[in-house]
């Protein structure tokens, strides 16, 4: 399970409905200038979030939308609903360190005798 912050900075009730299929449940009620949190199963498949506000605004988010943004604001910008997301931060899967990087590739037997051959001549000549 992933949990999702709905930020609700529009001026209006935030409406959020979870569904599939095009069947959808209301899930809760975001009032102006609170925030809720989204906990989404990210094995289900086709899942759709739906942000309502009545009568003017409808967006939909996805499971992957979800499992990608830590946060989901909804605001006003110029009379218009805008969605703001912020991704989440990379983690390591394991918590430990990054491997270190790998040396450098080892020059060929045969360019070390060719550059020792080279460098034997040189000197001679």
């Amino acid at each position: 399970m992933v949990k999702t912050a709905i930020i609700n900075k529009s001026g209006s009730t935030l409406l959020v409905k979870e569904g599939s299929g095009g069947i959808f449940r209301s899930v809760f009620n975001i009032p102006e200038g609170e925030r809720r949190n989204l906990s989404v199963d990210t094995n289900a498949t086709y899942r759709q979030f739906l942000l309502i506000i009545k009568p003017d605004f409808l967006h939909i988010l996805s499971n992957d939308d979800c499992a990608e943004f830590d946060s989901v604001t909804v605001n006003v910008v110029d009379g218009k609903f805008k969605v703001e997301s912020t991704p989440r931060a990379l983690k390591s899967n394991s918590g430990a360190p990054p491997p270190p990087a790998p040396p450098p590739p080892r020059e060929s037997f045969g360019k070390r005798v060719r550059r020792s051959i080279a460098s034997y001549f040189r000197d001679y000549f």
